[in-house]
């Protein structure tokens, strides 16, 4: 007895399939984006909370005079390459420290392989207590300081590991350091004079210690419409580079209200 195949309908089959395609595809795709979303989200987070490492400066300082010192007619802010590569150099040493502020990750602020040359000596940080010895913290600001001094700007050394101490030592009239006042200052001229080599200075409260972070423009582009994109290489932070978006000659939406106020640069007025 001859056995009789089921019929099949394969336009019904195909059908099922495009379908069960679709909805697989487009439910993977929903999941794909929401963990990318969630990543940029904690990257973001992270970022900013890692950045504002040096919550509490390691000095004990008093509040400085805000009054700019910004310059007017500005002629040249140079791309330091010497400065670059010794921040690359350093930040190629950094070490993930023990200590953290208790955040719920680790912070890049542990440096045991020194460099030195003519000028300067990267400081030993073994990361493990919030302190300036030799088991304390490779500050943000050590970042900005031995960048400067192995390439032989002088000027900055532990009176300036407190971020309002070194913005201080910007803001005094200088011939070579440049201070470019981001925070009550003409953001469109600032924005456009910064180069890779500046140092660039955040703070929670302008003025007061409630915050502040300090680190090494890396790379940086701005338009003609004001928005563009910064890479920073940065010490006592949970990444070695940042990438910050430019918006409007600007850098809004910082974590944890910090913003960005000012910049430090070689040049000539």
């Amino acid at each position: 007895m001859k056995k009789l195949k089921p019929k099949v309908n394969m336009k019904k089959l195909l059908i099922i399939i495009c379908l069960f395609v679709l909805l697989f595809g487009f439910g993977r795709r929903n999941e794909i984006n929401a963990q990318d979303q969630s990543s940029d989200i904690l990257n973001e987070f992270i970022d900013i909370i890692g950045s504002g490492g040096d919550i509490d400066s390691p000095t004990n300082e008093t509040a400085p005079d805000t009054n700019s010192n910004s310059p007017v007619g500005i002629t040249q802010i140079e791309t330091n390459s010497d400065i670059i590569k010794n921040a690359e150099l350093v930040s190629a040493n950094l070490e993930l420290g023990s200590y953290n502020f208790g955040l719920s990750f680790d912070l890049y602020n542990r440096n045991v392989k020194q460099i030195s040359n003519q000028y300067h000596t990267t400081p030993y940080r073994e990361g493990a207590v919030k302190d300036v010895g030799d088991t304390g913290l490779f500050w943000c600001t050590n970042m900005v300081i031995s960048s400067y001094s192995l390439s032989g700007y002088l000027g900055m050394g532990a009176n300036e590991q407190g971020v309002q101490r070194m913005m201080d030592f910007w803001r005094k009239p200088n011939d070579q350091f440049i201070f470019f006042d981001h925070y009550a200052g003409d953001k469109q001229t600032n924005m456009l004079s910064i180069k890779p080599g500046c140092a660039f200075f955040m703070e929670r409260t302008p003025g007061l210690y409630d915050g502040q972070h300090t680190g090494i423009v890396y790379t940086i582009t701005v338009d003609s419409h004001g928005n563009g994109s910064m890479t920073t290489l940065e010490s006592n932070s949970s990444n070695k580079i940042n990438k910050y978006t430019i918006k409007d000659y600007d850098i809004p939406n910082l974590r944890d209200d910090y913003k960005m106020t000012g910049f430090g640069c070689i040049g000539t007025t």
